[in-house]
This record gives C-alpha cells, sequence and structure tokens, in this order.
C-alpha cells in the first residue's frame, strides 16, 4: 500500500457504525479495498457525493515521475489520502502536473493513460486501482454509506452504480475542467450514455439533446445540425457548416464529414452558441466535440458489440488495445453495419434510406520522454447509402405530366396519377425509376504532442483529411425516365495545425495562447440530364467548381482571479480568411430535331476575397457557495464568406456580388450552475440572447428552377434552457431538460417565394417579406427526459435496468420560404429499454423499442420545382417506424 497512513487505516477499520455500516472492516486489513468503495468510478468521473474538500483549488508543481511518487505527492499536497496495490501500480509513470487545480482534475491528470480508476471513499479518502467496484448489496455488514455515516435507507440499497452522479470531465476550453466549472451551457455524453440509450449513429444525439435539431436532406452531404435554431441549409460546396464537428481536436471541414456511425467514442460535448474563440471560424452556431477512447497503456484490453433489429439493421463493433512496451501504447477499432431501410421504392423493389457502413480507427501513444507525449491517429470509414429517400407529399401545381416527352406509353395525368402510390403528409413509399444513391469516403491522419516546458504547456496538432461523396437522385420523382441522370460529386481535402501554449493555473492570472493554420480545397460537381415533364426538349447541365479556403489565426483565452469566488476571463480570435473560387457552367437545350435551343457554356470566371476578423468573449464567473456558481458571458462572432456553385450558377453574380458577406454576430448568455440535495441533484438553467447580421441561407429559385445563395440581413435568437440530472433513489436516476428558443428573421424583406404563392398571399414578382418568420427548423420548445431504473440481481455482480425517455418538441416550419406546407406539427417520441450488464463492466446486454407508440413525423420538406412536376416532398428519419433491437456489450 502507498500512503496508507496509520491514522486513515485507524479511523477506516473503527467506522463500523458510522460511515461503513458496521464492524466489518475491523481488524481486517485484507479487505481494506472491499471497504472503502462506496462509488463507482472512471478516470475522470467521480459518483456519489464528493467531500467539501474536492471542490477547493490547490496549486501542483509536478514533474512526470513515478506513479506511486506521484500519487504521494498529492496526498501531500492534498491532505487527501490514497489508498492502492503497489502492484496495481506496475512500475507507471506520471503526467507532469502543474497549474491550480482541484483535486479530482489534478487526480485525472496524474492517472491519464494508466487505465487505472479511483473513487472517493470517505471524507479525505481516494482509492485508486485497477478494478474499483462497488460492494454487493448481499453483505450488509460491507455497504457503504453515501449519506456521511447515516445508514442506508432500504431504497437505497441494491442500487445502480453506473446510476451514481458524477463529476464530469471535460476539455470543451481546451484545458482539463469539471463541467460545472465551465462558463457555457454545453451537455456532455458519455460512453455509458451513448451504450444505454441505443444510439448508433451521429444523426442520432439529437434525441437527448434539448437544444439540437438535425435536418435532412437529398443526402447526407446537404443534411446538417441545427443548435438553437441556427445552421446553414446549404446545397451548394461553397459554404462551411455554421455548427463546427470535431473530433479529437481535429475539424471535420464538411458538414457530411461527420455523419457516420459513431466512432469509438469516449464523450461527446456539444456547446450552445458560438464559439469561435477556441473553435474557429466555423462554429458561430456553436460545436460538436467528439473525443475517442485513448490505448490503455497498463493493460491489454478488448471489446465486441453486436446489435440487430426487427427492421433489418446489424451491426458489430470491436476495439482492441494495450501496451507495446514501457513507453508505446496502441488502440485499435473498427465497425460494420448494414441497415435496409425504411422506405419502399415500387418501382424497383427495394428498400431505400438504409446505410452499408465500415470503418476502422487507430492510435499509438508514445511517451517519447518524461516530459514529451505523442499520440498518432488515423482513420477509414466508407459509406454507401440509398439516402434520401425523397417521397412526394403534395401536388402543388396539379401539372399535367406527359410520358410521350420521355418515349414513355403510359398516359398521361397528375402526378398521383403517374405515381401509383399514395401522396401525403406521412407517406412513406416512393416509385422512381432508380434508387437513390450517396458513396463518401473519410479518412485522414493526426499528430497530437504534449510538451512540458518548464510550468508551461505545449501543444501541437496537425492533421490532414480526405472526404469524397458521390451523390445521385431520380429528380423527377416519377416512375418514367426524364431525368436519365443527376448527380452531385465533391471531393474536399483539408490541412490544420494548431499550436497552443497553456500557462500553469496556480495564481491569480492564467492564460492559453495559440496559432491555428487551416488549408481546404473543395472540387465539386453538378450535373444532371433531363427532361422536363411537360416539355420536350433535351437538356445537359452542369456546374463544375473549385473553392479554396485558408485561415490563419491567433487565439488566447485569459482567466484573472481577484477573489477565491470571482473568476474574470475573456478570449479573442484575430483571423486573416480568404476565400477563392473558381467555375464554369456548360451543357445545352436541344430541341426533339436535334436544334440547340440554348447553350449554358460560360467561359470560367475566378474571383477571390479576403478579410482581417475579429472574434471575442468576455465574461465573469462567481461561485455563490460550493454547490452554486452563475456566469454572464458577452461575446462576438464571425463566419467566413461564401459563393454559390449550384445549378443556378450565375457567372456575373459569381463576379460582381459573391462572396456573400460573412455572418457576424454578437451575443450575450447568463447561467446558473447548481446541485442541491447532498449532490443528488444537478441543475443548470441559461438565458441568452443572440443577434446574427448576414445570416447565409440556401434558397429556391422557383421560377428560373435552380438553388441560390442569400443572406438575411438581421437575425436575432433568443431563449432559455434548463437541464437536470438527478438522483431519486439510489437505484432511480432521470436527465434530461428543456429548452425554449425564439429564432426569428428580424429583417429579410426580399425572401423568395414558396411554391405557387399568389399575389393574394403576398408574393411579388418572387419575393415575399419574411421578417419576422421563425427560422426552419426551430422548434420554440423542445424537451427531453430520460428515467432510468436498476437494481442488483441475486447477488452476482449483476445489474438490471429499465430506461424510458421521452422527446417532445413544438411545431417547426421545415423550409425558410414560410411554405404552410413544409410544417411538421408537434410531436412526441417514447424509446424504451431493458437490460443487464455486470458491475465491472464485463458484458451489457439490451432489448430497446424505438418510436414506441409508433408516432410519425418527418426529417425535411422542400420543394420540387417544374422539371419534378411542381411538388412538395419530405424526408423521414431512422425512427419514423417503431422498431424492435438487441444490443450485446462484450468486455475482455
Amino acid at each position: 500500500m502507498i500512503a496508507l497512513f496509520g491514522t486513515v487505516l485507524t479511523e477506516i477499520m473503527k467506522a463500523g457504525g458510522g460511515f461503513f455500516g458496521g464492524g466489518a472492516c475491523a481488524g481486517r486489513r485484507i479487505r481494506v479495498m472491499a471497504c472503502v468503495l462506496p462509488v463507482l468510478l472512471s478516470v475522470g468521473q467521480v459518483h456519489g457525493a464528493a467531500p467539501e474538500k474536492l471542490h477547493s483549488r490547490v496549486p501542483f508543481d509536478q514533474p512526470a515521475q513515478p506513479l506511486d511518487k506521484a500519487l504521494l505527492d498529492f496526498t501531500l499536497q492534498t491532505d487527501i489520502q490514497i489508498i492502492s496495490k503497489t502492484s496495481d501500480l506496475g512500475g507507471m509513470k506520471s503526467r507532469s502536473l502543474r497549474g491550480r487545480f482541484k483535486p479530482l482534475e489534478a487526480l485525472v491528470q496524474i492517472l491519464r493513460g494508466s487505465g487505472l480508476k479511483f473513487a472517493v471513499a470517505g471524507q479525505n479518502t481516494i482509492v485508486v486501482g485497477r478494478n474499483v467496484h462497488l460492494l454487493s448489496s448481499q453483505n450488509p455488514e460491507a455497504e457503504p454509506s453515501e449519506k456521511s455515516g447515516k445508514e442506508l435507507s432500504e431504497e437505497d440499497k441494491g442500487g445502480d452504480p453506473k446510476a451514481l452522479l458524477e463529476e464530469v470531465i471535460v476539455t470543451a476550453l481546451k484545458r482539463v475542467q469539471n463541467l460545472q466549472d465551465v462558463p457555457v451551457h454545453m451537455q456532455v455524453l458519455d460512453k455509458d450514455q451513448l451504450t444505454q440509450s441505443n444510439l448508433n449513429r451521429m444523426e442520432d444525439l439529437v434525441v437527448l439533446l434539448p437544444t439540437v435539431t438535425f435536418t435532412q436532406r437529398r443526402g447526407y452531404d446537404q443534411s446538417n445540425y441545427r443548435i438553437r435554431g441556427v445552421g446553414t441549409q446549404i446545397l451548394g460546396a461553397g459554404v462551411e457548416p455554421g455548427v463546427a464537428t470535431f473530433i479529437d481536436g481535429v475539424v471535420m471541414a464538411r458538414g457530411g464529414a461527420a455523419l457516420n456511425d459513431l466512432p469509438d467514442v469516449e464523450r461527446v460535448e456539444i456547446l450552445n452558441g458560438p464559439q469561435g474563440t477556441l473553435f474557429g471560424k466555423n462554429a458561430s452556431a456553436g460545436s460538436l466535440n467528439i473525443i475517442t477512447k485513448s490505448p490503455n497503456r497498463q493493460n491489454a484490453e478488448a471489446s465486441f458489440s453486436t446489435r440487430a433489429t426487427s427492421d433489418e439493421e446489424y451491426g458489430v463493433k470491436f476495439s482492441f488495445s494495450g501496451p507495446l512496451g514501457a513507453t508505446l501504447a496502441y488502440r485499435f477499432s473498427g465497425s460494420f453495419s448494414d441497415w435496409d431501410g425504411n422506405v419502399k421504392n415500387i418501382i424497383t423493389g427495394n428498400d431505400v434510406n438504409g446505410v452499408t457502413a465500415k470503418s476502422l480507427r487507430g492510435k499509438l501513444q508514445w511517451s517519447a520522454r518524461e516530459n514529451v507525449d505523442v499520440l498518432l491517429s488515423a482513420d477509414y470509414s466508407r459509406q454507401n447509402t440509398e439516402c434520401c429517400a425523397r417521397i412526394t407529399r403534395e401536388d402543388r401545381l396539379g401539372l399535367y405530366i406527359d410520358p410521350a416527352i420521355a418515349g414513355d406509353a403510359r398516359p398521361g395525368g397528375g402526378t398521383a396519377d403517374i405515381l401509383g402510390v399514395p401522396i401525403g403528409p406521412m407517406a412513406d413509399r416512393i416509385a422512381h425509376n432508380r434508387d437513390p444513391f450517396v458513396i463518401s469516403t473519410n479518412y485522414g491522419a493526426s499528430l497530437t504532442a504534449n510538451m512540458d516546458l518548464g510550468t508551461h504547456t505545449l501543444t501541437s496538432i496537425s492533421a490532414y483529411r480526405v472526404w469524397e461523396a458521390l451523390n445521385s437522385w431520380d429528380n423527377d420523382l416519377l416512375p418514367i425516365n426524364f431525368h436519365r441522370q443527376q448527380r452531385s460529386e465533391r471531393s474536399a481535402d483539408w490541412a490544420t495545425q494548431e499550436f497552443r501554449l497553456a500557462s500553469p493555473t496556480d495564481g491569480y492570472f492564467d492564460y492559453l495562447l495559440g496559432l491555428y493554420f487551416y488549408k481546404t480545397a473543395t472540387d465539386a460537381l453538378e450535373y444532371a440530364d433531363r427532361k422536363y415533364v411537360n416539355i420536350d426538349l433535351d437538356q445537359i447541365i452542369f456546374v463544375q467548381s473549385k473553392i479554396e479556403n485558408e485561415n490563419l489565426a491567433f487565439f488566447g483565452h485569459v482567466n484573472y482571479h481577484p477573489t477565491e469566488k470571482l473568476k474574470l476571463f475573456g478570449g479573442f480570435r484575430v483571423l486573416y480568411d480568404q476565400i477563392t473560387g473558381t467555375a464554369r457552367r456548360g451543357g445545352r437545350d436541344l430541341a426533339p430535331d436535334g436544334r440547340v435551343l440554348m447553350d449554358h457554356s460560360t467561359p470560367e470566371v475566378h474571383n477571390s476575397k479576403s478579410e482581417i476578423a475579429l472574434v471575442m468573449k468576455t465574461g465573469l464567473q462567481y461561485d455563490f457557495t460550493d454547490s452554486l456558481n452563475g456566469y454572464v458571458t458577452y461575446g462576438r462572432g464571425y463566419k467566413g464568406r461564401g459563393f454559390g456553385v449550384e445549378f443556378g450558377f450565375d457567372p456575373q453574380r459569381f463576379v460582381e456580388s459573391e462572396p456573400i458577406d460573412a455572418e457576424r454576430s454578437t451575443s450575450l448568455e447568463a447561467g446558473l450552475k447548481a446541485t442541491y440535495f447532498d449532490r443528488r441533484l444537478k441543475l443548470v438553467v441559461t438565458a441568452y440572447h443572440t443577434r446574427i447580421e448576414g445570416l447565409q441561407l440556401g434558397l429556391r429559385d422557383l421560377r428560373g428552377i435552380a438553388n441560390l445563395l442569400g443572406s438575411v440581413p438581421e437575425t436575432s435568437v433568443r431563449g432559455a434552457e434548463i437541464g437536470l440530472v438527478g438522483r431519486v433513489t439510489h437505484g432511480l436516476t432521470l436527465s434530461g431538460g428543456i429548452a425554449y428558443n425564439n429564432a426569428r428573421f428580424d429583417d429579410f424583406t426580399n425572401g423568395l417565394c414558396y411554391l405557387g404563392q399568389t399575389e393574394a398571399e403576398k408574393c411579388f414578382s418572387g419575393a415575399q417579406d419574411l421578417s419576422g418568420h421563425v427560422l426552419e427548423n426551430a422548434p420554440r420548445w423542445k424537451g427531453v427526459l430520460s428515467l432510468r431504473y436498476a437494481r442488483e440481481i441475486g447477488g452476482l455482480g449483476a445489474y438490471g435496468y429499465l430506461q424510458a425517455s421521452y422527446r417532445r418538441q413544438s411545431a417547426v416550419f421545415l423550409s425558410d420560404d414560410a411554405d404552410p406546407g413544409s410544417i411538421q406539427d408537434a410531436y412526441g417520441i417514447m424509446d424504451l429499454s431493458l437490460g443487464l450488464y455486470a458491475e465491472d463492466e464485463r458484458y451489457h446486454f439490451s432489448l430497446f423499442v424505438k418510436n414506441l407508440f409508433d408516432q410519425k413525423y418527418v426529417a425535411g420538406v422542400s420543394a420540387n420545382s417544374a422539371d419534378g412536376g411542381g411538388v412538395i416532398i419530405h424526408t423521414v428519419p431512422r425512427d419514423f417506424k417503431r422498431y424492435i433491437g438487441m444490443a450485446v456489450n462484450v468486455n475482455f
């Protein structure tokens, strides 16, 4: 044992009638590890009530050193005793630690990469070991108390160790921090929550997040997230997403690059609102920060999971990790999944909307020196999908369709006559003469290095990535070959380099400074070979473009602690941004006799713009008590310029009016974070107001049959959010949140009209005044709630649980043109799961039902104008229909 001081051991063994509920530990040195474990913890996660001492910041200055010496130094510095077996430490070395930390944050740093766990055990004791678990409730004499010496109640005994409230450690602000101490409203989903909720893909995350929505378009390359109602709904390749997605610190430059099966995830951090100071220029609406699992530097481990559902989904995931010597460790993981889909194409006879995906990810971690740690990561993924089936919901214009134009012998008629399938707001069948598909490939590598330079830490992240996507769809939406071919091809590659220098945090003043370089190039081709449904001409048209972007930034974040309770902070990002575009249009219209009616060819044009911008955030945070703190922040955001390179490409507009201006925002946010009832309830309340100038928007020109790039002069987003996690009893927990969000166009007098809109409906010369209208897919109310009850089964170290999750949101418009046909009514979705897992996490088995009450809703609505018959179409989500599944996870 280390730090097993006599007084501490005596107190532990004498706690028979107090903390340990009996005399089971008295005189039993061999059982000390089994007598002091009231709470199950993974490294960086603390469950249950923690002593107040754990919330006071302490200055640390420890070099990289043998782990047993580091833990002893930790004890001397904090007056918190560490108990561990010498055999568990195995000659390992700790990471260096310099700065002012709360003890649990410090311990996370010291143990990082060791594979060891720790548990809070009493008022002044923490236990460290390989396997730290709760005791069986079948031994009441050894049952520890969570109530500071009081006897556990009957309702608390036999509870779920995974259900206990935890101190969540995050890196959202580029430093290791307790979630309760981060002055921004963010949500964290860890690997246990993802497993328990049976989430399989990135877009599934919205079911647990009250502030996030997902809009699905004709393919993953056009689908997008929105946070607080704000995103970037642009079909073209010339604009970046407004919600930035990062995987292990590396940005996904294109929105579709992140839409895949969930990788080997440790946790997902969701930051609401503008985050440009630390996360770059394309985080104007917020960011999703995904952290995958690190190599285990101490022990070999392996895991395997499989999943199957009643609607023909099958999948497997695996991972292996362990040491390759004293200074080297690895992690290798992969996945494969296949789902047929939930939309029937009656013409081809296939189920569509499904996906076949595979991925591989590898990590190699090298402790080059005592003060240098290097992590090499590489990954590859590929998806073959039939996404996203566009289903006819309304024949808006009632156009006469003439099959003879396409050489088809069937009689002419309206859309419903030709389709032969029901159309309507919840239709789920199509009659297309070919299935849609998207094939996307995503791969890259990164090198992350951390080096201790005296009292400072230097971090370098170098990355290079490639994303390619081929998207093909039947744009006439009919069983007749009007559209012989329509496709979109995109290929993007990008390189990033980030340097960060972090000061120690042990004084009144600490800081983080950084340099960031980003360069990306996106080649795109939009191509169509088609006939119109009521015009006898052949048309070939294409737009070919290349968009390049370079961004260089200097950023920093400063904290000042004039008192122990008050913190003043500020962040900035000075950036130079340059966007360059090259594009041309080609093709022609041919009459039936072969005459050229129109030549669409244009010469190649070139345009480039650059600017210098400042992004900033400032605020204060105050700890009213150890369990209550509040913060206020004010910030200014920026999102770079963009080009329109869709079928509506106009060379003159490209040169004279583009790239469109950058988005600029100002944001004010205030929040309270609190814990109550012996740390059984954690509560977060946030209010915010954001104003955006020049919100970038994709528009559909229904006269010219083109997708255009535009912007909204003024937009405002204001609202409030409440998030909570609570432990009702030891076995019953709840988590969730509710968000009120009012996202509206304040000044948008030249919005395009919706399909079929008349002057009586306030459409004049193809434009309408949309000032005061709500943004697309921005529900006024959205709430999520999850209840989980678990109980130990038979004293075998196994726990059974039942979990119910419910989410509900108010009605939304699913288009930005105020089309009444795009309204999705309010709906609620209930999911259930029943499972069994081992206390030591060796296995986890679950049965689940998604969309228990079979509540129908759609994921996106848009217009398909004259070339496709003048109809309104929609897409449907994964859980459009109820399905049942089974999942098994095994750890070795």
